[in-house]
């Protein structure tokens, strides 16, 4: 080497930085820290894990309560079209008719079409194929809200791919006793009048063999047979009723409790995307007749009944407590409307209760629930609108509006 070359080496090597002994030893440490920092984070990980299971219903309910809140908060300000595919299932003596007559109100006001009868008042009846309807050239219908055996593929041969399945139930006792008087004062159902009038409930429940022998009928397992039910159910099949009643889950996508109508009609209103005022109603068909109560039935006669009706027992329990814990979730804001419906529909009933009141129309003021709504004596008498003669006016606009 050169003197030069010596001289610029000498300077190269005294430029460049110089390592340090630290930084020597680190440089040959393994990377023990950096893998430590992994296991640790991976341990605090599975750890978050464990305790989210441990406390997973918890967890779960926290979620529910964030997600109804943002729904009910915010979704109601997101526009979103509303729904009018509708297939109802109008459970006999449920309650059905008040909501038959807003879904009927609701789809005229909109011109939708209407799965009707060209004869009948019922759409199906148990065992049976549908009955003859007025022809719809578009091959599906918008709204079904008669009378009917619930059956998915009928169901969806007549109706668009995205309806909406909704159905009504009630307490079983208090609907049997309801249907009892019902049909046989009413619809003068041969089996029913045969029934002695004195002790005539506790007839019913406590000799089934001898008035009411089959397994489904107006007055045992009423609402099964409406549900569709398949025949061969035993007391004690409970597997197979759990069965049935997860395959319903995922056919309705509501199920609304008469006891819980009010609180049915705005979870409705939400689920639908429908305006406050599409939700207003009178209460129809109402049934006068004694109270399980005031028929002081033994509790020898209500266990036996239960027997008797299992299933209905089944249908309203599990609907009932899904509902419930819909309720549960629910916030603050929810019940605040439900208060401000039960109030604005007593003093629309107080209005529509007579003719003769000063006033030509009720108005409901703007609130954040709906815009102003002035109703006229003449919506009233569409509300008030026997289920019969209802049927028979859209009957005859389906029939005038097919005819074109």
């Amino acid at each position: 080497m050169s003197a030069g070359e010596k001289k610029r080496y000498a300077l190269l090597f005294f430029v460049l930085p110089k390592k340090s002994s630290k930084e020597l030893v680190d440089i040959k440490r393994p990377k023990h820290r950096s893998r430590t920092k992994h296991w640790v984070a991976g341990g605090i990980f599975v750890c978050f894990l464990v305790v989210v299971y441990y406390y997973r219903d918890f967890v779960i309910s926290v979620s529910n309560r964030f997600t109804e809140y943002f729904t009910q908060t915010y979704a109601p300000n997101v526009t979103s079209p509303e729904v009018r595919h509708i297939g109802f299932l109008k459970v006999h003596k449920a309650g059905g008719s008040s909501v038959q007559n807003v879904l009927f109100r609701f789809g005229l006001k909109r011109h939708l079409s209407f799965i009707m009868p060209t004869k009948d008042y019922k759409f199906s009846t148990y065992g049976h194929v549908h009955v003859d309807l007025i022809n719809n050239k578009n091959g599906c219908y918008d709204i079904l809200a008669l009378h009917s055996v619930f059956n998915k593929t009928t169901y969806s041969q007549v109706l668009p791919s995205d309806a909406v399945y909704i159905a009504i139930v009630r307490e079983p006792l208090s609907l049997m006793i309801s249907g009892a008087y019902y049909h046989r004062d009413v619809s003068f159902v041969s089996y029913l009048r045969r029934v002695p009038k004195e002790n005539y409930i506790q007839n019913l429940i406590r000799y089934p063999e001898r008035y009411d022998p089959n397994e489904l009928s107006l007055t045992r397992n009423s609402m099964a047979m409406d549900f569709g039910f398949p025949k061969g159910f035993h007391v004690t099949d409970t597997e197979r009723v759990q069965n049935y009643l997860s395959y319903l889950d995922k056919q309705f996508q509501f199920v609304m409790i008469m006891e819980r109508f009010d609180e049915s009609m705005v979870f409705l209103r939400r689920l639908l995307n429908w305006k406050f005022e599409d939700i207003l109603y009178i209460p129809l068909n109402a049934n006068q007749h004694k109270s399980a109560e005031e028929l002081q039935l033994s509790n020898t006669d209500r266990k036996k009944f239960e027997e008797r009706n299992f299933l209905d027992v089944a249908i309203y329990k599990h609907f009932k407590n899904i509902f419930l814990k819909k309720l549960s979730v629910a916030d603050s804001e929810f019940f605040a409307e439900v208060d401000y419906f039960k109030t604005m529909r007593t003093e629309l009933e107080e209005f529509c209760s007579s003719h003769e009141s000063a006033k030509s129309f009720y108005h409901i003021e703007e609130s954040r629930w709906n815009s102003p709504i002035t109703v006229t004596h003449l919506d009233c008498d569409t509300m008030k609108m026997p289920e019969l003669k209802f049927i028979d006016k859209i009957r005859q606009i389906e029939k005038q509006g097919r005819s074109r």
